[in-house]
């Protein structure tokens, strides 16, 4: 969590729409996160 305000990430905890619910978001999240900290560099 440090991570996103090193790197100038929102304070929000989930950018991305809401419509990621249950499951599917679990998986999806950890590829958002690491698309978002791939862009930060």
């Amino acid at each position: 969590m440090a991570a996103d305000g090193a790197h100038g990430a929102p304070p929000r905890p989930r950018p991305w729409p809401p419509r990621d619910r249950g499951v599917d978001a679990e998986e999806e999240t950890p590829k958002v996160l690491d698309d978002l900290l791939r862009g930060a560099w």
